[in-house]
């Protein structure tokens, strides 16, 4: 009977959780490696690392902004604000 409460009290936990699709636009992260037009390269996003591509040239450990994400890439751009 304990494992089927439990597992009940896991289910409901699961059906509660928060859908975090489409929270990455617009969010800010930090390169990890030089990003190129021709070379993806890591970001740090909300403490997970995470490839990335850009249309333009990132050096390493810079701001950047999430634009968009196509399954585990995410496009990103220099932050203008840093």
């Amino acid at each position: 009977a304990i494992f089927f409460v439990f597992l009940l009290y896991k289910a409901l936990q699961a059906k509660r959780k928060k859908i975090t699709v489409g929270t990455f636009i617009g969010e800010p992260a930090k390169t990890i490696d030089r990003i190129t037009p021709n070379k993806l390269g890591y970001v740090r996003f909300k403490g997970e690392y995470w490839k990335a591509t850009s249309d333009t040239i990132i050096e390493p450990d810079t701001k950047v902004i999430v634009l968009d994400k196509e399954e585990s890439v995410l496009k990103v751009k220099p932050d203008k604000n840093d």
